[in-house]
């Protein structure tokens, strides 16, 4: 059985995904498994990672009948997975080469998930995504470190994510903000938390990219996705008696995240749309730093 299952959602990346496959193989590690998941992308992406495949046999390919987006293709990721320990990848990024081994080291005291720091790379330009300091949580402890919603950069107990998983249960297509709703399930269940100082993954990011892609069709779907995971995470904590302190921070934080991405939409679309969003964001922004105290205080 594999130490480590890396899992590697994969759609339309074929100018990244040898990059993230290389980050893969090359890890000091080598006892581990990683895990393709074919979403039915239209490029090249698949036919890259099967040339890889056929040199390594660590790499397994889950080929999805339909395009089920990332959240699903995360989730039938890892239940395929062999291993107890679960990492995700996304395949435009890549693994620092001794992530596996540092992660592994990190679990071996009965933790529940690990959070790791993390560089984001822009234009060959690197600085830190997310900077960790080295200290074991629990899980009230963890709800009061400002949120930091992405579920990369971690490691976790395959079971748990099972969990997550039944949780959450079925709904529609989330296009965004479904990091903020695994990292919440996740939050609640998980009684020991590490955070580690160690860089273990490089998060590359185009700063353009959401106005350069924006559509009608694409606005909308984001609009649908962060207003249902706010409505998932309402439902969720009163069915799970989840702390309710953390259930609104993560609300309001999701809304300023929102009005956020939309004023960045109209900043050079709809120049009175812009400033009305922009006063709505700094009300909502006083929203979060209230909940938060709340959350602290508690």
């Amino acid at each position: 059985m594999p130490l480590i299952s890396i899992i590697l959602p994969t759609y339309n990346v074929e100018k990244y995904i040898a990059r993230a496959l290389e980050s893969c193989i090359n890890q000091t590690l080598k006892d581990i498994e990683i895990i393709v998941v074919d979403d039915k992308g239209q490029d090249k992406s698949i036919d890259i990672a099967k040339e890889f495949a056929n040199k390594d046999s660590r790499i397994k390919i889950i080929d999805n009948i339909t395009n089920k987006g990332t959240y699903e293709a995360r989730n039938i990721g890892v239940r395929n997975a062999n291993s107890e320990l679960i990492m995700f990848l996304d395949p435009d990024d890549e693994l620092e080469l001794n992530a596996c081994d540092i992660a592994l080291e990190s679990m071996k005291s009965n933790i529940d998930m690990v959070c790791f720091s993390a560089f984001s790379i822009i234009n060959n330009q690197s600085s830190y995504f997310i900077k960790r300091d080295n200290k074991l949580l629990g899980n009230i402890e963890y709800m009061q470190e400002k949120s930091i919603w992405s579920i990369c950069a971690r490691v976790i107990k395959k079971d748990l994510f099972l969990k997550v998983i039944e949780i959450i249960g079925k709904h529609n297509r989330l296009v965004m903000a479904e990091d903020a709703l695994i990292s919440y399930v996740l939050a609640n269940i998980c009684n020991r938390i590490l955070l580690n100082s160690n860089i273990v993954y490089k998060y590359y990011e185009d700063i353009e990219s959401i106005t350069k892609s924006y559509d009608s069709e694409k606005y909308k779907a984001v609009e649908y996705s962060y207003f249902k995971v706010i409505e998932l995470i309402d439902n969720i904590s009163k069915m799970n008696d989840f702390n309710k302190n953390y259930s609104e921070y993560c609300k309001n934080k999701l809304l300023a995240e929102y009005y956020s991405y939309s004023r960045r939409i109209y900043k050079k679309k709809n120049i009175l749309k812009y400033l009305k969003l922009k006063l709505i964001s700094i009300k909502q922004q006083k929203l979060v730093k209230l909940s938060y105290e709340r959350l602290k205080c508690h």
